[in-house]
């Protein structure tokens, strides 16, 4: 009789054993889905990171150039008021 209830506390360990194995593949597995996903987001963070990054230049590039393309038509503006000035200085004379 003994034999057969040790047996059975046996059985019944291997299966609540079996079951922890099951339970701990499961956390496992979410574990390293969570970490694959967590991944997943640190990359496309990186690269939304890195997509303003370049925004942000180009942004500023096009505002430098915008500028500089405003001083020369100033300038080109203050040759032409010159220049006019010359000529109907010439003109009159």
């Amino acid at each position: 009789m003994h034999s057969f209830v040790f047996g059975r506390k046996r059985q019944k360990s291997f299966v609540f054993g079996r079951k922890r194995k099951t339970r701990f593949r499961s956390v496992f597995s979410v574990c390293v889905c969570a970490c694959i996903a967590k991944a997943d987001v640190e990359s496309r963070l990186n690269s939304a990171q890195t997509a303003l990054m370049l925004q942000e230049d180009a942004i500023h590039r096009s505002e430098r150039e915008h500028k500089q393309m405003m001083d020369r038509m100033t300038s080109l503006e203050r040759t032409l008021n010159v220049l006019e000035s010359d000529k109907q200085q010439l003109q009159v004379t």
